[in-house]
């Protein structure tokens, strides 16, 4: 962290830092999907949540699934966001 960066730390909210390093009991789970879109689907579930292809395979094809455990709601939310953008039909719980 180089000093400019920790001058832009000094100013960022309380609430925001809380947001950054909160350990959370919230998952993602994929509910449905539009099947036109499943190798692109594949492909970006992969990247979002780094798994392997052939586990990414198997969450779109076994259904409901839960795509990540243990996160913060933050984290949760942008997760289901991306995945909302691929076309899949994505519900956060909490654990």
């Amino acid at each position: 962290m180089g000093l400019l960066d920790s001058v832009k730390w000094m100013f960022v909210k309380k609430e925001e830092k809380k947001k950054l390093f909160e350990v959370g009991n919230y998952s993602v789970e994929i509910t449905k999907m539009n099947t036109l879109e499943m190798i692109k689907a594949i492909k970006w579930l992969k990247d979002i949540v780094w798994i392997w292809l052939s586990e990414a395979k198997n969450m779109l094809t076994n259904f409901p699934s839960s795509v990540i455990s243990w996160i913060s709601k933050f984290d949760a939310e942008r997760i289901k966001e991306k995945l909302e953008e691929l076309g899949l039909e994505v519900k956060i719980k909490k654990s």
